[in-house]
């Protein structure tokens, strides 16, 4: 019974925090467009609009080849610290911040662009993936602790006779 009950009160601490933080997605949904033009507008009366224009598309070509080429060399990577034996959070988190900088910067705007740059940086990313951890947003699961708790779960390998 006090199992249950441990899982209702976790359920209604991600309500109360999914409640609290709605106002500030829906500021953000609204504003977000708004500051991203009032910032092409401003960058375009300094600059110029042709090279607005081509500072946007060179970034969103910057995005892009950051998705499609970073992304797979440190999923590489983290196959091999998996298959090691060192625990993958981290660096599943610093890959997902970085997927995440590319797409920002994949995005037309220079404020999405800015916060795209700023998640290159392996220091802000840290600070990031830190932060998460300590106040308990990320929690490290290992499968086989899971397993054993899990009775329902049973570890095996299997193959077919016929595939030999």
């Amino acid at each position: 019974m006090a199992k249950k009950w441990t899982l209702a009160l976790k359920y209604s601490n991600l309500l109360y925090m999914n409640i609290k933080l709605a106002p500030i997605f829906k500021l953000l949904f609204i504003a977000w467009p708004l500051i991203e033009i009032a910032v092409f507008v401003w960058v375009g009366s300094m600059i110029g609009v042709l090279l607005t224009i081509a500072l946007i598309i060179a970034t969103t070509i910057l995005g892009m080849s950051i998705m499609r080429t970073q992304g797979w060399v440190h999923l590489h990577g983290l196959q091999q610290r998996v298959q090691q034996g060192e625990r993958p959070e981290h660096a599943m988190m610093s890959i997902s911040l970085r997927m995440f900088g590319g797409f920002l910067l994949f995005l037309p705007g220079f404020v999405s662009d800015a916060i795209g740059l700023l998640l290159q940086a392996k220091l802000l990313r840290d600070v990031i993936i830190n932060w998460m951890l300590g106040k308990g947003y990320l929690q490290p699961v290992d499968p086989a602790q899971k397993a054993k708790q899990d009775p329902g779960v049973i570890e095996g390998e299997f193959w077919r006779d016929d595939e030999k």
